[in-house]
């Protein structure tokens, strides 16, 4: 039952929570004020979920509190409140754990389904806009209803779909069923990040569609070796075909997809800084964002400012260093893992999740959903 606050003898939550408030009144100086809000609902995820006894923090939190936070102090070159809130956030879902013999509360199944709806209605509504705008690469973000970003919405959604269907009574057959519809929506967006996600979903949680997904992706690249010959020696020819191609055909050449659609070229030129700029040791928590500031060329000219390199495992590493950087990401691994999220990793290196509150707080309900190694 949920007690007082303050007469319990909590007092690492009661710090962690104060501490997320203090995270929260920082981002308010920001412009996106959704951004903060969303930083405001997360810290009322975690404190409530850990308060109440739905997740508790395991005895590596110590390890991370009174070890992490000095060593993230001394790896800073530039104090960085917002992002050192953001790996805080990080680092204590990768180390608490689920009350699981606690059932899943009727209330939070009934807030998923109903937030699920609301999301979904929104999904709906940007299909049937993207039909009225014409079906073209550049719709494809125009038509998005609510959400100022396609990816993001589309990325949210991989993971709502997942949380949505464990949350409830369905049968293997019906999870299949919702998992895989949302594939093909994915796929309509041409969201490269979610596509490879949602894919990687079905074959994780479905290991009898392991064989048949491997012979589509082997007949799909056996489909692209002309195109990937001709723009290896002939760039020329690969570029005129190329200009002849419809959307739907240029959606299934693997050169232009990974290459030249969208942001591609912008995001090959931010790993490749990002990597030759990496060192053992780290250039400290929210350094990222400020050394790449003009140094990457992206297709308006000098990029002004990035916030992060579209690869979480790389801001680490850059962060960090490498040496810190490898031990947090092998952590993290084993965190997905157990929690069966693995199917998140395109998104990882592809995009930045870690930065966006809302895709933090879905992360900590899925622990509350999903126990440790529970099979799906």
């Amino acid at each position: 039952m949920f007690s007082i606050p303050f007469t319990n003898g909590k007092p690492k939550e009661y710090v962690f929570g104060f501490f997320l408030l203090t995270t929260f009144i920082s981002t308010t100086h920001q412009l996106d004020n959704f951004y903060a809000l969303g930083w405001f609902f997360l810290s009322l995820v975690v404190f409530v979920s850990t308060y109440t006894g739905l997740i508790r923090p395991t005895e590596k939190i110590k390890s991370i509190v009174l070890i992490g936070i000095p060593l993230i102090y001394a790896v800073c070159f530039k104090f960085d409140l917002d992002q050192l809130g953001i790996y805080l956030i990080l680092f204590y879902w990768m180390t608490c754990e689920l009350e699981s013999e606690k059932p899943i509360s009727p209330i939070i199944r009934v807030f998923i389904n109903i937030t699920f709806t609301f999301w979904a209605c929104f999904l709906i509504l940007s299909l049937l806009n993207l039909i009225k705008l014409g079906y073209t690469h550049l719709n494809t973000y125009k038509c998005v209803i609510y959400f100022a970003h396609r990816n993001l919405f589309l990325e949210y959604g991989v993971l709502f779909t997942y949380i949505f269907s464990q949350s409830n009574s369905f049968n293997q057959n019906q999870k299949l069923l919702i998992q895989f519809l949302y594939l093909v929506v994915v796929i309509v967006f041409q969201a490269k990040a979610a596509i490879f996600s949602a894919i990687l979903l079905l074959v994780l949680n479905h290991t009898y569609l392991r064989v048949p997904l491997f012979v589509c992706g082997l007949t799909f690249f056996s489909y692209n070796i002309p195109s990937l010959y001709k723009y290896a020696f002939n760039k020329w020819d690969y570029f005129n075909e190329l200009q002849t191609k419809n959307i739907v055909s240029k959606n299934l050449d693997l050169v232009y997809v990974f290459r030249y659609s969208g942001s591609a070229t912008d995001r090959i030129n931010t790993y490749d800084w990002t990597i030759q700029n990496l060192n053992f040791f780290g250039h400290g928590i929210g350094s990222w964002k400020h050394q790449s500031m003009g140094k990457i060329e992206v297709k308006e000219g000098l990029n002004i400012l990035h916030r992060r390199p579209h690869n979480e495992f790389l801001l680490i590493l850059y962060e960090y260093g490498i040496i810190t950087g490898v031990l947090i990401i092998f952590f993290l691994l084993i965190r997905l893992k157990r929690n069966n999220l693995l199917f998140l990793l395109p998104i990882i290196l592809i995009s930045f999740p870690f930065e966006r509150p809302d895709f933090l707080s879905l992360l900590f309900f899925s622990v509350i959903i999903i126990p440790n190694d529970q099979d799906i």
